[in-house]
């Protein structure tokens, strides 16, 4: 994103959210709301990196000392990097090199070959008792810092260096959250800063071609967030009672007194009767499309375990007795409110509900702020990010 002239808050306001630095202890922030406003010379050009990864190609060098820690990191990275429309199956590129010391020299190999935007160095370093800790994180800090100066292209530094086990796992999913997450959005802003920089004077800009399926999915966003304001959601509900709202809401109520009839799967009827509300409210206070809808992944008792045998089965004779037939009736809506045009946002939920339905006992249904705009939809989506790598860590070492 490029201003010119004088750059002012009302210019500003729609830039991408603040990303701390890799770097720990840095002290360096990523976001432009952290650059003070200030009154620039007439026709000078003030440059911030957008977050949209659509197009962009990263190459990721992970260390395999400490893969406890460094699985998890990658994991929050391509998450990330996924969220911010990077093709990761197609555009995202990994190399595994023995230890964090390695790092350096594939890092620049891979800024050289001319094949990435942007390049991640991740790795893990525990401080032990001898010398040697300090020197690994020297040679590497400086090793990064020269790979991405010597070749132009952003390399960021995601090498966890920590006292012990325990606050590296803390960074890699657990209570201080994924910096692997952190470093992806960085390496995704700092191409597109870059990019635009070099724009700069070109008589041919240089143009990034975008996917069909991340420009569809872009879409579906704006889509998404249209029908959460006003006045489309008050819309959005009345579309839903009128196609269907109260039926889909009257079978869920059957299926739940049937699985109650069942008396084996009775527990689960109680699920049911939950999903009937949303079913009635039009799905709109579930929004499961910033996946709100999930499996749980903390064990616990069978009514929060997909994987528990009582579980499963009690799905098989859902699936058979009564959801298949939801599945249809949540698809034919979703028909119906698509035709309406205003609807469009509503349908997609229902079609979201239907790959619940289908499977329901085992996950969880959860209520969030619904976004309105790009930005909010982003934010929720990196949250939720973060809670899906603390979640998968936690089961991990159950």
């Amino acid at each position: 994103v490029r201003t010119r002239g004088k750059a002012g808050k009302g210019e500003v306001s729609n830039a991408s959210p603040r990303v701390e630095d890799a770097v720990q202890g840095s002290g360096v922030s990523a976001g432009p709301e952290d650059v003070e406003d200030s009154e620039d010379e007439e026709g000078s050009e003030t440059f911030y990196g957008s977050l949209d990864g659509s197009g962009l190609r990263i190459g990721i060098v992970v260390a395999r000392f400490n893969e406890l820690v460094t699985r998890p990191l990658l994991a929050g990275a391509r998450e990330t990097l996924s969220r911010h429309w990077v093709d990761v199956d197609n555009d995202v590129d990994v190399a595994w090199v023995p230890g964090s010391f390695e790092l350096p020299v594939v890092a620049k190999a891979m800024a050289k070959s001319g094949k990435y935007d942007a390049v991640i160095a991740i790795g893990v370093v525990v401080k032990g008792a001898t010398a040697h800790y300090d020197a690994v994180v020297g040679a590497t800090t400086s090793g990064v810092l020269n790979a991405a100066i010597d070749t132009g292209v952003p390399v960021v530094f995601n090498v966890l260096t920590c006292d012990s086990m325990d606050q590296a796992l803390d960074r890699a999913g657990g209570k201080v959250g994924n910096k692997g997450s952190e470093a992806a959005a960085t390496a995704v802003e700092m191409a597109n800063l870059l990019a635009s920089m070099r724009e700069v004077g070109s008589a041919a800009p240089t143009w990034r071609p975008r996917t069909r399926a991340m420009e569809l999915r872009r879409r579906i966003d704006q889509v998404m967030v249209w029908g959460n304001t006003q006045p489309i959601l008050p819309l959005r509900r009345a579309i839903w009672i009128v196609t269907g709202g109260i039926w889909l809401c009257a079978a869920y109520c059957v299926a739940a007194v049937g699985m109650l009839l069942t008396i084996v799967f009775a527990p689960f009827a109680l699920q049911v009767l939950r999903i009937s509300l949303f079913a009635l409210d039009g799905g709109i206070t579930l929004e499961p499309y910033i996946k709100t809808l999930s499996f749980s992944v903390q064990g616990g008792s069978f009514l929060d375990n997909p994987a528990h045998p009582y579980t499963i089965a009690g799905n098989i004779v859902w699936a058979l007795l009564f959801g298949w037939p939801l599945v249809l009736a949540h698809l034919s809506a979703a028909l119906i409110q698509a035709l309406t045009i205003v609807g469009l946002s509503t349908a997609i939920l229902n079609v979201k509900m239907a790959t619940y339905v289908i499977w329901p006992f085992g996950r969880s249904l959860r209520e969030r702020a619904l976004p309105t705009t790009l930005e909010e939809l982003d934010r929720l989506r990196e949250e939720r990010a973060v809670e899906k790598s603390t979640q998968r860590l936690y089961a991990s070492n159950v």
